[in-house]
């Protein structure tokens, strides 16, 4: 399939084409690639997978139903299964974090309260607590790295609480006011809104 070796297991895939479409037709359309490329950068590694959730549950008519790839168990079966070091790296190498989630919690998620500790099987399935757990987990297995949360300030359900988490946290927080997309999935010119917000907010550092 097009690009098939950047598809991970159980993406939803948003090039042309494919399910309502975007008008993406390569991994080089996307903002991670161009801003690699547009700060002569190196990917150590990518685990972004569209359609997934920083809570573990989305919610329907008050009742928690599991959804796939939440953003805490791609990060848990990265560091259990060492990912980092098939590509040659340890965790101590990596300087820089981006992660950029929220979309698919936001209208679909309960908030909860944040909760900075102790996180049980229920909390997880609360935005708030997993996005607390999720940059407490990096902070914790990425010793060296600067962590960059970029919030969708459109996405009003959840930007506010990922503001003020990341505050808690000291982590960077670069802010884009929505962006050029397909349901909500960035077009070519959103990818490239994203990656130009990102490079200018990181480069001016």
């Amino acid at each position: 399939g097009r690009d098939a070796d950047y598809k991970p297991a159980l993406n939803q895939h948003w090039y042309a084409g494919e399910q309502d479409n975007t008008d993406l037709t390569s991994v080089k359309q996307t903002w991670w690639d161009m801003l690699i490329s547009n700060t002569d950068s190196t990917l150590a590694y990518n685990r972004s997978a569209s359609g997934s959730t920083i809570a573990e549950a989305k919610w329907y008519d008050g009742v928690p139903e599991k959804k796939y790839n939440s953003f805490n168990a791609r990060l848990d079966e990265v560091l259990a299964n060492d990912e980092l070091q098939f590509f040659g790296y340890t965790p101590e190498d990596i300087d820089t974090f981006i992660f950029f989630g929220g979309t698919n919690d936001n209208g679909n998620c309960n908030i909860g309260e944040p909760k900075y500790s102790d996180w049980t099987a229920d909390d997880l399935k609360y935005f708030s607590p997993a996005y607390c757990r999720y940059i407490a987990t990096v902070k914790a297995n990425f010793p060296n790295a600067e962590i960059v949360s970029l919030v969708d300030t459109t996405l009003t359900n959840v930007a506010a609480t990922q503001i003020a988490i990341n505050e808690y946290y000291g982590i960077t927080t670069v802010t884009i006011n929505g962006f050029d997309e397909v349901a909500p999935h960035p077009t070519v010119k959103g990818m490239k809104q994203i990656e130009k917000t990102l490079r200018y907010a990181l480069c001016e550092e």
